[in-house]
């Protein structure tokens, strides 16, 4: 998804809308399983970084990344 189509779908959400999605996320994120994964992938992605396996990443002023 690009991400003008996810700028457009942003803005056409309403505020209970936003606020309910971000309930689900903040729901799933409190689970022990979800938890255990982001756990798990953040030790993948030190140990990656620790290994030299990483790169820099730059950002334009308006967050996208910017390509090698």
């Amino acid at each position: 998804m690009g991400a003008e189509m996810m700028s457009d779908e942003t803005e056409s959400e309403t505020e209970e809308e936003i606020e309910a999605d971000n309930a689900r996320w903040d729901a799933l994120m409190a689970t022990d399983e979800a938890q255990n994964l982001l756990e798990k992938m953040a030790n993948e992605a030190l140990a990656e970084y620790h290994a030299g396996k990483t790169r820099p990443m730059a950002f334009t002023a308006d967050g996208r990344i910017v390509p090698e």
